[in-house]
């Protein structure tokens, strides 16, 4: 894979995560915005960002209807929107017409990049709590940071593979209350949905049909 891909695919990454949190306006097109935070996790400079958006919108008119980029003032610090903090202040923003299963295709194949198939039993994979990402092969798969599938990644990978944790050790952790003080029905929910949520991200995302994460028993195992 050459330089350009590469850089397209850590792109990928950011959109990908950043799509979980678009916003529909009312013309029907989707509100993506990328901040400082997600380029320096991904080690993607502003100008990089500024050319691929540009190179979007040449190659795919039909599937971006615009987006902007805040250039910087001078070398030492971007443009601060005094409503917003410097740290995660507004990048860029797009607008967008199709999901992002079809952009990323229609990205993907106007760069060559091959869409691979992979088991995970074949990988190696560890979560990076720094960046709140899940590594498979040394591919990050960014995660919302502090919420629920960071926090069962945070507790999981604790334990070697096979390992059995208990719902409620997960739950405490991110709830941050005593196991004492859980409860099955209001507590247990938001277990399964981040392990249902994490399982379906993980496969979108490399292409597979594995499940990282089984439930058996009221309790949780990686499977890989």
């Amino acid at each position: 894979m050459d330089a350009p891909a590469i850089l397209m695919e850590k792109i990928l990454d950011v959109l990908e995560y950043r799509f979980t949190f678009g916003v529909k306006n009312p013309s029907g097109f989707q509100d993506i915005a990328i901040t400082l935070n997600d380029l320096q996790q991904n080690h993607i400079r502003l100008e990089e960002l500024g050319d691929a958006l540009r190179s979007l919108a040449a190659n795919h008119p039909v599937t971006i209807k615009k987006f902007w980029v805040l250039h910087y003032r001078n070398k030492e610090r971007p443009i601060e929107p005094p409503e917003l903090d410097v740290k995660y202040h507004t990048l860029a923003r797009l607008e967008v017409s199709l999901d992002f299963k079809t952009l990323a295709k229609k990205i993907r194949e106007s760069l060559n990049i091959p869409i691979e198939k992979v088991r995970l039993v074949d990988c190696e994979i560890s979560f990076d709590a720094r960046t709140s990402s899940l590594l498979v092969n040394g591919t990050p798969c960014p995660l919302p940071p502090h919420k629920n599938e960071a926090d069962l990644c945070e507790v999981i990978f604790r334990e070697p593979v096979g390992a059995a944790i208990s719902w409620e050790n997960v739950a405490a952790y991110m709830t941050g209350l005593d196991t004492r003080r859980l409860d099955v029905k209001k507590h247990m929910p938001p277990v399964r949905d981040a392990m249902y949520n994490l399982n379906e991200r993980v496969q979108k995302k490399y292409g597979t049909k594995d499940r990282l994460i089984s439930w058996r028993n009221k309790a949780l195992c990686r499977n890989y």
